[in-house]
């Protein structure tokens, strides 16, 4: 974090980050025993736009899924 405030010190894009995308400064008030309705929301939004990812990516035709990793994938019977 201080090393982005360093190279940008106006922007401050350390913390904003920090602030804003991280999900530090929200664990931190789980950690302490405090769930707070918005940082319940923050996480369960997160874990529906993994999982809403993870299906997009499984329902794609395995040549495509192979094309997006940059992996060839073999046939059994190939080598």
């Amino acid at each position: 974090m201080e090393v982005l405030d360093g190279l940008a010190p106006w922007w401050q894009a350390g913390t904003w980050l920090h602030d804003s995308v991280s999900v530090l400064p929200r664990y931190e008030s789980f950690y302490r025993g405090i769930v707070s309705l918005g940082d319940a929301t923050y996480f369960a939004i997160l874990s529906a736009a993994c999982l809403a990812m993870n299906e997009v990516t499984l329902k794609l035709p395995p040549q495509r899924a192979a094309g997006i990793t940059g992996r060839r994938l073999m046939s059994p019977g190939s080598s």
